[in-house]
């Protein structure tokens, strides 16, 4: 079995979700890892080509793995 940590989020390019929420995982990434946490993912109500072009804007797309929840 993995650990995972799983974040929800209103929506992409949101304010608070763009400078706080998503770069307070990234940041934190390694703490996580060493915690022994496999993998993190964020669900927003977007479609993957929206979440894909805001994670690559936050540089995130290393640290965190993002996937739309499309009924919300």
């Amino acid at each position: 079995g993995k650990k995972v940590v799983i974040f929800g989020l209103p929506g992409a390019y949101t304010g608070v979700c763009s400078q706080a929420h998503v770069p307070s995982y990234k940041n934190n990434i390694d703490k996580l890892k060493t915690k022994g946490i496999d993998s993190v993912i964020c669900v927003a109500v977007n479609d993957p080509y929206v979440l894909n072009g805001w994670a690559e804007k936050l540089q995130a797309t290393d640290a965190i793995e993002f996937y739309g929840d499309f009924d919300g």
